[in-house]
C-alpha cells in the first residue's frame, strides 16, 4: 500500500468520483428490476458524462472524470487499487433479495435472541413458508476488476474475478483490499482471501480466514467494512451491531451479540482482536498522518449524530443495539416515550455531553450539517484537527486514494 499521495497526485485520482455516479436506469424498459444481476437485459445509458457530473460537488482545484460506468460497474460498495493499478470493486447485488432487514421481516423477536451464524440460519428456515432457502441464493455478491488498458484516462476493460457468494449467511460485499497480490473481502460471515495463480483475472483460490460474522440480520448495511493497512503492518476492519461469535486460529473466543467493533489482523488472517467496541454501524476507517485511526459511525434516527469515532483500543462507545431494538419493551415497561434510552437520555452520541458515563469513550466530532436537539449553542461541524475539517466523505477519499 502507498501512503496518502499529495494534491496533485490526488486530483488524477479524483477521476474515481464518477465511478460511483452511475446512470439512472429507466423502469418504463422492464417490469423488472436491472440492477445488477436480476436481469440479462443490457442497461441502457441516459445520461451522458456531463450530466452525471453535474451531480457531483467538489472541493475548487480538484477535477472530476468518469472513469466507469455500468455496465462495467454494477452497484459498487468499495473498491481498491492492486499493484499494476487494476481498480477492484466490491458489489451488492443481493438488497433485500437475500441480504435482509428486521424491518421488512417477520422475525424480529427471533432475530433478537440469536447468538450464533447457524441460528440464523435455523431461523430463515423456521420462515421458509415467507421465503424460502431459494430466495437467498438467486442472486451473488461479486468482486469486479476493471482497467484501463490503454491510458485514456477511462475503463475498457472489465470482467468478474470472483463470484458464488450466494449462501443463505452471506451478507453485503462492503469490504475489499489488494495487498500482496491477493484479495482481501468482507461478505459476512466471513472474511475472505483470494488469489488469481495464472494470471486470466479470474480468483481460483479463495480462503475464508474467519466465519461467524453477522450473528443477527439486524439493519441492513451494518455489515464487515473498511479494510485498510496499519501503521503496524496489520489490516484493519470494522463491523456494525450485526455481532459475531467465533474462534480465532489460536483458540480465543470473540463474541459479542449487540454490538458492533473495530478488528485487527496479521496478513494471514491469525492474531485477531477486537480493538474497540460500543459501534452502531462503522464503514470505512482510516489513519492520519500520526497513527490515529478513525471512522464513522451512523446514527440511529432517534435524533442523535452521526459520529467520527476516535478508534482506541480497549475503547468502548457507549452502543449496543438494544438501545434502539427493545425501546418499545422500555416503554411499555416504564411508560417512557419513544427513544427514551440511555443513548438519547445521556447523550452517549453528544461530544459535549455531560450526563454521558466516563466509562464511555466521547466522539471525536459529527457528521451533519444539523444542530443536536437541546444544544443550539453547540456548533454542528464536522471532527477538526489541527485546524483541518474532516468529514465522511474526507476519511472515505482518505481510503481510496491509499
Amino acid at each position: 500500500m502507498t501512503p496518502f499521495r499529495t494534491a496533485n497526485s490526488f486530483r488524477k485520482w479524483s477521476t474515481l468520483a464518477a465511478l460511483f455516479a452511475c446512470a439512472p436506469i429507466s423502469s418504463a424498459l422492464t417490469d423488472e428490476k436491472t440492477e445488477g444481476t436480476a436481469n440479462p437485459v443490457p442497461i441502457p445509458s441516459l445520461e451522458d458524462e456531463k450530466a452525471i457530473l453535474s451531480t457531483i460537488q467538489y472541493p475548487e482545484g480538484i477535477v472530476a472524470k468518469l472513469f466507469a460506468r455500468e455496465p462495467d460497474v454494477q452497484d459498487p460498495t468499495a473498491i481498491t487499487f492492486d499493484d499494476q493499478n487494476r481498480l477492484y470493486i466490491a458489489e451488492t447485488h443481493r438488497f433485500e433479495r437475500g441480504v435482509e432487514d428486521n424491518r421488512r421481516n417477520p422475525w424480529v423477536a427471533d432475530d433478537y435472541k440469536l447468538t450464533t451464524t447457524a441460528e440464523r440460519l435455523e431461523m430463515y428456515k423456521k420462515y421458509a413458508d415467507k421465503k424460502p432457502l431459494s430466495y437467498y441464493t438467486k442472486y451473488s455478491e461479486k468482486i469486479r476488476v476493471i482497467e484501463d488498458r490503454d491510458g485514456d484516462g477511462k475503463a475498457d476493460h472489465a470482467t468478474v474475478f470472483a463470484d458464488g457468494f450466494n449462501d443463505p449467511l452471506d451478507g453485503t460485499a462492503a469490504g475489499i483490499l489488494a495487498l500482496d497480490g491477493k484479495i482481501y473481502f468482507a461478505c459476512i460471515p466471513h472474511v475472505w482471501l483470494l488469489e488469481d495463480t495464472d494470471g486470466d483475472l479470474k480468483a481460483d483460490k479463495r480462503e475464508s480466514l474467519q466465519d461467524g460474522y453477522g450473528i443477527s440480520v439486524s439493519l441492513s448495511g451494518h455489515d464487515l467494512n473498511g479494510f485498510v493497512l496499519g501503521p503496524d503492518n496489520r489490516i484493519w476492519f470494522t463491523i456494525g451491531d450485526r455481532g459475531y461469535n467465533l474462534k480465532t486460529r489460536e483458540g480465543r473466543h470473540l463474541y459479542s451479540q449487540y454490538e458492533g467493533a473495530v478488528f485487527r489482523m496479521e496478513r494471514d488472517g491469525s492474531e485477531l482482536e477486537v480493538v474497540h467496541t460500543g459501534l452502531r454501524n462503522p464503514k470505512e476507517i482510516a489513519f492520519d498522518r500520526y497513527g490515529n485511526l478513525f471512522s464513522v459511525d451512523n446514527e440511529a434516527d432517534m435524533q442523535d449524530m452521526a459520529r467520527v469515532v476516535h478508534v482506541v483500543e480497549g475503547a468502548h462507545s457507549g452502543w449496543q443495539r438494544g438501545h434502539q431494538a427493545f425501546q418499545k419493551f422500555t416503554n411499555l415497561i416504564y411508560g417512557t416515550r419513544r427513544n427514551d434510552t440511555n443513548w438519547m437520555r445521556e447523550r452517549h452520541w453528544d461530544m459535549d455531553s455531560l450526563l454521558r458515563p466516563a466509562a464511555i469513550l466521547a466522539p471525536a466530532g459529527w457528521v451533519s450539517a444539523k444542530v443536536p436537539p437541546a444544544s443550539p449553542t453547540i456548533p454542528a461541524l464536522a471532527f477538526r484537527r489541527n485546524g483541518t475539517t474532516i468529514s465522511s466523505s474526507a476519511i472515505s477519499s482518505a481510503r481510496t486514494a491509499r
